[in-house]
């Protein structure tokens, strides 16, 4: 199997799972900077999505690169 593929597909998954677990960041309390634990929760989420996307993304073009070298 691909292993861009599978980083990707890992990404995605987690994101799936710490988006879906509304229950859990569906509150006003605690806040950070005025604002409430939903909003810093969504933009944390934003970080680490990028931040697993960028990291698979670095897979790919390890791939691309190493490819050449047969």
């Amino acid at each position: 199997m691909n292993v861009y593929y599978l980083a990707v597909g890992i990404t995605f998954l987690i994101d799936i799972i710490l988006y879906s677990v509304f229950s859990v960041f569906n509150k006003v309390q605690p806040e950070l900077l005025g604002l409430p634990f939903f909003y810093w929760y969504q933009i944390l989420m934003l970080v680490v999505t990028t931040v697993l996307m960028i990291g698979a993304s670095t897979i790919k073009n390890g791939e691309v690169k190493g490819s050449g070298n047969r």
